[in-house]
């Protein structure tokens, strides 16, 4: 099986690791932390690497990305299946579950989060 994945920047270091140790042949490509600022901007870079990777034999395109200001809505699969995570941003990823990115804004609306990726990305 060989896998390609498209991720927000912040992901680095987590996907990294999970990569090395995954059963696959796992391809990374890493774009820019601060694009969530311009969704149009993501959308297009996210897309432009989808469509690289038609013809390659991938098995599956993984998106390291949320909703992300709605930056990866309209994104299109062209002959390789792509999984995108069904979240609203890369905390709720981080946090495990949309349940509990809500028990914890909830418990303390506000809070910012931060990662390695974050630190070492956006810092």
């Amino acid at each position: 099986m060989k896998l390609k994945v498209i991720a927000c920047g912040v992901f680095e270091p987590e996907f990294s690791h999970l990569a090395s140790r995954a059963p696959a042949e796992v391809h990374l490509h890493f774009l820019d932390a601060g694009l969530h600022a311009t969704p149009e901007v993501l959308r297009e870079r996210v897309q432009e690497q989808i469509d690289t990777a038609v013809g390659r034999d991938y098995s599956g395109i993984i998106v390291g990305y949320g909703l992300c200001g709605r930056g990866t809505s309209g994104l299109i699969a062209r002959d390789t299946p792509v999984v995108l995570p069904r979240v609203h941003d890369c905390m709720t990823l981080f946090l495990g579950s949309r349940e509990e990115y809500r028990r914890q804004f909830s418990r303390a609306p506000g809070t910012f989060y931060t990662t390695p990726g974050w630190y070492e990305k956006k810092a």
